[in-house]
This record gives C-alpha cells, structure tokens and sequence, in this order.
C-alpha cells in the first residue's frame, strides 16, 4: 500500500501519515459542510480529503476537519455516534478505543442500495479528525480491511499537546473512606466551567461525602452530576444487580432534589447491570440508567448512577443531562459523557490506591 501524508489547512495538530489503498486516487477539497449546525458544536466543519477507487467509485473514503467548542467536548466515540445519527441513521455498533479515538458504524438509507458506512473519529486539542468510509452492501466485505488499515495506521505528525479542555480545570475532593477505617480522597478533574453548588451533604447511613455540580454552559440549566463516597451498615450493602438498582434510584432521587429542588421530578428505571470495566478492584459495580419527567419542563431527561462496591464502601456517581431526541441536544449529553469519564477515572484511582495499600 502507498504511504498517503496530509494536513488540512489551518488544522496542524491533524497532520497525518497513513497507508492509502491500493488503487486510490484522492482529492484535496476545502468544502464547509452545515450537516451539523443545529447541534451548535462545531464551529467550523469542512471535508478536507476525498479518495477513491480509480476504476469504479464502490468504495471511497471522506476525510474531515471540525473545531469543536471545548464547553462541549465530548468523547471519541460521541462524536462518532452523534454524526452516524445524520449520516447514517440506521446505526450499528460503535467502539470507543480510548477517551480520545471512537468509531462507529451504520448504514445510510438515502441511496439505494444503502451505503454502509465506518465513521471514525480522532481528537486532538480542539479539533476533530474525521474519516468518513464508505461502500455498498455487497462492496463492504471486500472494502472493510482496506478500511481498517487505512484508520488503524494513522499516525499524527506532531505529538499530543496538552488537552485544551482542561486547561484551568478546577480539582474537586471528596472525603472517601479507606480500608483501615481512615480517610482517603476522591480526587475529580473538572472543565472550568463546571460550578459546585456547595450544597450541604444530605443524611447518609453511615460517614460519607457527597457533591453536587452542574454544568453552567447548558442553556437548559438540567446538567449535572453527584459523584458520592459512604460507608452502609452491614446488611444494606448491595452485592447484585438488584440491590444495586434500589441503591441507585434512591442516589439519584437525592441528585434531582437537590439539582432541582421544588421541580416534581419523576423517575422511571430503564435498564441496569453489573459493569465489567473495574474487573477485580470492586466487589460489585452497576451501571443503571433512568428516564427522568420535570415538572413544566417540555423535554425528558436521561439520568445515570455508577455504584462500586468493596466491603462496606460505596463510591460512584449520580448524572443528568438531556436526552439526545434532536441535534440541538447532543453538545450537552455528550459532553456530561466526558465528565463521568473523569469521575470514573477518579474512581478507579482511588480503588487502585485501596488495593495497593491492602496488598502491602
């Protein structure tokens, strides 16, 4: 395969180096592209790259250049999720490979026969890297690994800079209870612009810390998130599924009370289970979703609770955002996605902190 080296202009960070398949011919373009305007997230949007095959035109590849607006910055796969839902709505799965690199695949009904499309996503800094692949049905399984190492072998000409979303980010610490019965801490990275409502901690059944943020650049002010840490009495411990699912509502009912106190929120449990990604460092961890009404509020909202269990420690979090029921709404629940992923981070810490000193 020949080597493809390319920057869109005014886009340095995106330089990059790839293998091109075999046969293609690729066009620089500089197209400013409105798929997305309503979502408010991209202030500018532009394919910059276009390849095909040179003998018939079954498979080609779009590559895209977008600024983000870093009070929305999302995660990879959000991204790839979220321009899968206008390009091609008719989704399959979707990949997150790291906070950064996510994929997605669909199919687009607006051709007939429909497009089968591998939308795949790269930030770095403020900006987006996107590669658009795409072939007819019966062209995909002959194209899919020319795809795959088309993508796989990217490689940026210019290292990583420091993450501009977290640039004045601002440290939130909860007291959190350590194995030997003494304090450890939950440490939290937030954006800037994220506000902690210094609410007092509500009554917990046994020692814990509790808080409550929001996140003051969603205009519909109904984004927020409660990362918590306590100790249960022994017998109220959840250690399955069940269990967990009544801890969460109850974590969550406590998040919209106090988010939005005299609102008349009501919750409706949707779905709930245990969540692999903490392997062995907890004895059980849950991941519950939830479908949220607010009184004299048109839309309905989605809510989330991570609950992680060792023993007699609870530690997770509470969240709220928007449902994602038209483009308008994606900025705010994609990007109260990348801030559970710095709760979740915080989270592993401190259970891999408890697992070092137990082992000593």
């Amino acid at each position: 395969m020949d080597e493809l080296t390319f920057e869109p202009d005014g886009f340095p960070a995106l330089a990059f180096r790839s293998a091109s398949p075999e046969g293609f011919e690729w066009e620089r373009l500089n197209v400013g592209r409105d798929d997305f305007k309503a979502a408010e997230i991209f202030p500018a949007f532009r394919e910059v790259l276009a390849g095909r095959h040179s003998d018939e035109r079954r498979a080609e590849i779009h590559v895209y250049a977008a600024e983000i607006d870093l009070k929305r910055v999302g995660l990879g796969i959000d991204y790839a999720r979220l321009l899968a839902a206008v390009w091609a709505p008719s989704n399959g799965d979707a990949v997150s490979h790291s906070a950064v690199f996510g994929e997605a695949l669909g199919t687009s009904e607006a051709t007939e026969p429909g497009l089968r499309m591998r939308i795949s996503v790269f930030r770095r800094g403020k900006a987006l890297l996107i590669v658009r692949a795409e072939a007819e049905e019966d062209d995909w399984s002959s194209f899919e690994t020319e795809i795959a190492t088309f993508v796989g072998s990217i490689s940026f000409v210019e290292p990583a800079a420091e993450d501009p979303a977290l640039q004045d980010a601002k440290t939130v610490r909860l007291d959190a209870p350590a194995e030997s019965g003494e304090i450890d801490t939950l440490e939290i990275v937030f954006p800037a612009h994220w506000r902690d409502l210094n609410l007092s901690a509500p009554a917990l059944d046994g020692k814990g810390d509790i808080r409550f943020l929001v996140d003051d650049a969603d205009p519909l002010e109904n984004t927020g998130v409660m990362p918590f840490s306590f100790r249960l009495a022994e017998g109220r411990v959840p250690h399955g599924v069940e269990d967990g699912g009544r801890l969460a509502s109850v974590l969550v009912e406590v998040l919209l009370t106090n988010m939005l106190p005299g609102r008349e929120p009501g919750l409706k449990p949707l779905a709930g289970g245990r969540y692999a990604d903490f392997g062995d460092l907890t004895e059980f961890t849950g991941y519950y979703t939830f479908k949220v009404t607010i009184k004299d509020f048109p839309r309905a909202s989605a809510a989330s609770a991570l609950v992680t269990v060792n023993k007699d420690r609870i530690v997770g979090f509470a969240s709220i955002s928007a449902y994602p029921e038209d483009l308008s709404l994606w900025g705010a629940r994609l990007h109260v996605n990348y801030v559970k992923h710095q709760l979740e981070k915080a989270i592993r810490d401190y259970w891999e902190r408890s697992a070092q000193s137990t082992s000593r």
